[in-house]
Parts: C-alpha cells; structure tokens; sequence
C-alpha cells in the first residue's frame, strides 16, 4: 500500500489515506486501483470494464485509450489520466520510497548474477525475525525489473521499516535505474557471473552492470553500507570502503566450514552459525553474506542478527531446493541456469554424494539461456565439466544439448521435455540421486509431477 498523498498530482481526490492498486486483471481481489500497463501484445485499457465488474471504480491509464464511452459504460468509475501509464507507476514509486524515507524506512537493494533471490530471502526473513514481520516489506515473485520493483515499492505494508529490494538486470543502465527508483542505503551483489551475456556481453559487462548498485549508495547514502566478497575475482577490488569477507584472504572477516557444515567467523566480530536447513557451501556463502551485512546495518541487534541466522530455511521455489521422489532425492533448480550457477551447483551435489555409486546418479541438464553468440561452447565446457566430476548417467534437454553431449563424450540427448518424459520412469527407477537444472523455460519441475 502507499499513501494517497503520492496519487494528488494526478487528481486523486478520495479520502483514503492509505491505497492499494493491481495491474493484472486476472489477480484483482479488490484492490483501490486499477492501473493500466500496455503488455507486448496488449493494452490493460482493455480490462477496464471486466475489472468494473469486479467492483474496481479507480483507474489510471493512458491519455491516448481514453473514450467517453467508457464513463458510460462504468458510471461510478474515476479515470485518471496520464502521459505514459508506466513511466507514471514509476515517478509514483520513486516518489513514495523517498517520503517513506524521510519517515525513517531503511531500503537494502541485493544484485548480482547468481543467489540474488535466495540472499533476498535470506535478508529478509533475518529481519522478520530480529525486527518483526510487520516491519519489513521485500521483492515478492520475481518482481525484480523496471516494472516489478515499482510494484514491490508500493506494494509495501503501512508499518514498513525496512524494504529489500531484489533487482535484476539483462540490459546496460537497468540497475542504475532500479537503484534511482528504489533509493538504497544498503547493498550486496551476491557474485559476478556469466549471466545474461546475449546483452552484457562478457563479466566486464556484467561487472560494469551490477556495479551500478555500488556506485549508487556510495553517491547518495547518507552512510554508504556495501558488502564485497573478496574471493569473487571480479568483485575483489571494486571498492576500498566494503565490508569484505573471504574465507583466506585478508579481509574485514575471514570464514571456514567445520565438518559439521557450521560458519566459523572471525573478523571485527568472532561468531558461528550452525544452521542445519542450509548444506550447499554457495548457499552457506548466501548466509554469511547477508549476515554480514545485517551486522552492519542494525549493528545494536548483531546477537539477535546471528541467532536468527541458524533459524533460516531456504523456500520452495524451484530454487536450490532437495525434494523426496518416488524413493529418490532430487536436488532441484528449475528457475535459472548460467554457466557459473550450473558450475558451482555441479560441484557442491558432487560433494554432496561424493560416497554415493556414480551409476546410482543421474544429471539432467537443460539449456542455458540469454547466453548470445558462444551458447554452445558454454555448454560444451559444462559438458566436460560433468566428464571431470565422474558422473556416467547424463540426460541432456533442449537445443543446446548436443553441445553438452559433444563435452562429455556420452549422454542422451532430448530435444523437448515430452520426449524426457516418456522414458522418466524408467530413469527414476535405477537411480538414488537425481539432479535437474536449467533456466526456467524448459519447466524442468514437471518432472517431479510425474507419479
């Protein structure tokens, strides 16, 4: 919700203080507005009537789809309208998260190529659990571009102090202007990677890009709070005024993993974290990361801030998740897939299983997306990748798996899941340990619905 204050330049005049609004017709459950965004093939102008219907009497949208018979047909309906229905949603969001900050609300913006999401997470429920859940709005979904974090940001509840904001990014300038709308005072790029490169380039693209968000506290907050991880080679050296962790090189904190998978920390604060809902070292490195920069940020709670941590479990999002299936364990990511997230998954469920018979095993690797002219050979070296760890029973999805294929050596190769799934139950049957993972179009967790 946002103050309708925000809402007077365009001629709101009701006398609610608080509003709510929805843009999608399907999902509108008596929300205060309607506002009116134009997708690829349509306009939201084109839902007036049946969101009318539904019981919605506000509506912002474009001067251009503005009729007369509109009114007509929906009487009691306000219309207010704009120039450019979403640059409006935009200037309104920027607008509210700069008085809410005048009010004392604190924004954290999290990036980065990989671990954006679950680090979002992460922050977010360290704080429900430190400061309250009514205090602390965050990304919802994958609300994250130039229309989602203009949805996050009013979407905020009434009570809110602390806003985590998760921003994405597949074209230069994205960040930097998620940053102007979002106004953060904090900040983590969780990792450099090859991530949607078909625009970015390569990492020093990349790098550039998420920098964005570092170089936008460091300018404008008021006392800049960024966090480094030194053994990121590209994020190493980007600033002097982090606060960095590393697990061996000198930095403001230091880490190791004991045997039992625990945190041990030392630095300008000596802790641990035994969290026992977290065993993937990268998604340990999410922990410590976010834990870090909670210290800092409310550094009178960073007892509180460590406790919390040993509490947090991960969601059920199609994300790095373990699942029990039909007697075997599936380790699942079926929401995103780059060369650097497929590498770092490949060898943490190698360790995971190191005691486990390769044949009792079984990888399905799906496309990698948004990776522009050199797909193929990103594919290929995750192929030998796959070769180097030992893994013999491989299922490759999509049209970049004959690249994989062409790395390992051996490997089946499907071209469309309908074809994975006419053989899956056989595949499920001869293994003990199955791991899926691609980008989100491929839907690998259809698979797992296969009873």
């Amino acid at each position: 919700m946002f103050k309708s204050k925000y809402l007077k330049h365009l001629g709101y005049n009701g006398a609610k203080e608080y509003l709510s609004l929805c843009t999608d017709s399907r999902t509108y459950v008596g929300e205060d507005i309607f506002w009116c965004l134009d997708g690829p093939s349509f306009s939201g102008s084109d839902y007036i009537q049946s969101v009318y219907n539904k019981g919605c009497s506000l509506f912002v949208l474009a001067q251009r789809y503005y009729q007369p018979s509109l009114l007509k047909n929906c009487p009691k309906a306000s219309f207010l309208k704009v120039d450019d229905s979403l640059v409006a949603l935009q200037n309104l969001a920027s607008q509210c998260v700069e008085g809410e900050k005048k009010e004392g609300c604190r924004c954290i913006g999290i990036t980065g190529s990989n671990g954006k999401t679950t680090c979002k997470e992460i922050t977010t429920s360290i704080l429900q659990r430190v400061c309250g859940s009514a205090v602390v709005s965050s990304t919802q979904k994958n609300f994250n571009n130039h229309i989602g974090v203009p949805l996050t940001i009013l979407s905020m509840k009434k009570e809110t102090r602390f806003l985590v904001v998760e921003m994405g990014s597949s074209r230069p300038g994205e960040i930097a202007y998620l940053s102007k709308l979002a106004k953060p005072d904090a900040g983590l790029i969780t990792n450099i990677g090859l991530s949607h490169l078909e625009f970015l380039g390569n990492l020093e693209g990349v790098l550039k890009e998420k920098l964005a968000l570092y170089n936008y506290i460091e300018q404008n907050a008021t006392s800049p709070l960024v966090l480094i991880n030194k053994d990121d080679k590209m994020l190493a050296h980007v600033t002097e005024t982090a606060i960095t962790f590393s697990e061996n090189k000198k930095s403001s904190y230091n880490y190791f993993l004991d045997d039992k998978s625990r945190l041990i920390v030392s630095g300008n604060k000596n802790f641990s974290i035994a969290n026992p809902h977290i065993k993937e070292k990268f998604n340990l490195i999410n922990l410590l990361q976010c834990t870090l920069l909670l210290l800092h940020f409310l550094p009178e709670r960073s007892d509180e801030i460590i406790e919390a941590a040993s509490h947090v479990t991960l969601p059920d999002n199609n994300r790095s998740s373990w699942h029990n299936y039909r007697g075997a364990r599936v380790y699942l990511d079926a929401y995103n897939a780059n060369p650097s997230s497929m590498r770092v998954s490949l060898e943490s469920f190698a360790g995971t299983i190191a005691q486990v018979p390769k044949d009792r095993v079984l990888l399905v690797l799906g496309d990698m997306n948004e990776l522009g002219p050199r797909g193929g050979e990103f594919h290929r070296e995750i192929g030998i990748l796959t070769k180097k760890l030992g893994f013999c029973h491989l299922y490759f999805l999509g049209r970049y798996a004959p690249f994989y294929q062409e790395g390992n050596g051996q490997g089946e190769v499907f071209l469309h899941l309908d074809d994975l799934r006419k053989i899956w139950n056989n595949a499920v049957r001869n293994h003990d340990y199955i791991f899926l993972k691609a980008s989100r179009s491929l839907q690998l967790e259809q698979l797992l619905a296969i009873v």
